[in-house]
């Protein structure tokens, strides 16, 4: 360890420390991510898999948005490794944050990558629509609304540790003197409603519900990390980043067992280098913009168009039709997690622009089977706009 005895001016942490922790927090997160893909993977081509495997298959970060978070998980394990380097004489409690200089914030900022995730970007002056990752349409703030950035807050974040572990998470840990109450007690103080007092609307239908939730898919997407996705990641009812369960009160209805907890993972985090506090990440753009159609990333957007002609459309299904109606295209199937599970079948998923498909399904479809005669780009951003 690294004793504190210097002065304010004098610098805490050696160079070559930060480095060697910065080296070996890429390697710890590298290697969790690889087991990570590789055991998930292993369980999915079993013969029984349970819906915890497959909602880790839908929350695992891909293309730029797990780019986006590995960096954040390099810079959040370089801090924490920090941390249990540095020796602090006495009980003074401190952010580990608070013993690096400027200089060597931006190493850490430039090491983890993080900087290349907040770069500036240049807009272009004549542009008329909208782009697939929501940077941009926001002239003044180019990166406001746009994918694989962090979620906006009404207020500023508040962690136990001042850094990255929720409040809540340490027991009998007092706030103000009191503990935290249990979430779920809170839950159920506020939400709760007994099926006794349901009654069924008689003004809206279960399309209601439907149409919020393709609009809430549609603006936000919370996946985990890259490690929180391994089917052998076990959390017990302590918080261990990333498992972050939530306790069953006493008088808790659903409760199965005594001390018995809900499963919780924590959501991916994003690069802060400003403050290096834990931010979420929103890994579609916060606009509403079809993007569960049309995707948040260049290389989905590309992926989902018919490419064989300069017609403006969009890709469908080549193997089947529904009663001669166009079906959305397929997943590649050396990656579709529809042909893991069921090899005797060995038909790959469906592919839109978000892997939540059945949200998306109705207005992709509508999407195809407009007739029109507009070609090149033309119809394919005029087709986008016109749902938004």
């Amino acid at each position: 360890m690294v004793e504190l005895q210097g002065t304010e001016d004098s610098k805490v942490l050696p160079d070559s420390s930060l480095l060697s922790s910065i080296s070996e927090a890429k390697q710890l997160v590298d290697t969790a991510y690889l087991l990570a893909r590789k055991s998930l993977k292993r369980i999915l081509e079993e013969n029984v898999v349970n819906p915890m495997d497959f909602l880790k298959h839908l929350k695992d970060p891909v293309g730029r948005t797990r780019s986006a978070v590995r960096a954040a998980d390099y810079l959040e394990t370089t801090l924490k490794l920090l941390k249990k380097k540095l020796h602090l004489s006495g009980k003074w409690r401190f952010n580990v944050t608070d013993l690096l200089d400027r200089k060597q914030k931006e190493v850490i900022s430039k090491e983890t990558g993080c900087d290349y995730q907040i770069r500036s970007i240049k807009c272009p002056k004549r542009d008329i629509y909208r782009t697939i990752t929501g940077e941009c349409n926001n002239r003044k703030r180019s990166y406001l609304g746009s994918s694989n950035r962090a979620f906006a807050r009404w207020l500023p974040a508040a962690y136990e540790d001042g850094v990255s572990v929720p409040r809540g998470a340490s027991e009998g840990k007092l706030y103000n003197g009191f503990p935290l109450p249990l979430v779920r007690k809170v839950s159920n103080e506020i939400a709760r409603t007994a099926n006794k007092n349901i009654t069924q609307d008689q003004e809206l239908s279960l399309v209601f519900m439907q149409w919020g939730q393709w609009v809430d898919h549609d603006i936000d997407l919370a996946p985990a990390s890259g490690a929180g996705v391994s089917p052998e990641l076990h959390c017990d009812c302590a918080f261990k980043s990333p498992c972050f369960p939530i306790k069953f009160p006493p008088d808790d209805p659903r409760m199965l067992r005594s001390n018995s907890c809900m499963p919780f993972i924590q959501s991916a985090s994003v690069c802060n280098p400003r403050t290096f506090t834990r931010e979420q990440i929103n890994a579609v753009s916060s606009f509403i913009d079809a993007s569960t159609v049309y995707g948040s990333q260049e290389s989905v957007a590309r992926s989902i168009r018919n490419r064989t002609n300069q017609l403006g459309l969009m890709a469908v299904n080549q193997n089947f039709t529904d009663v001669g109606l166009e079906l959305l295209p397929f997943e590649n199937k050396m990656k579709s997690v529809c042909v893991l599970t069921n090899k005797s079948v060995n038909i790959p998923c469906f592919k839109a622009g978000k892997v939540h498909l059945w949200s998306s399904l109705q207005w992709l479809i509508k999407s195809k089977r407009i007739v029109v005669v507009w070609g090149l780009m033309s119809l394919y951003i005029c087709m986008k706009r016109c749902k938004t």
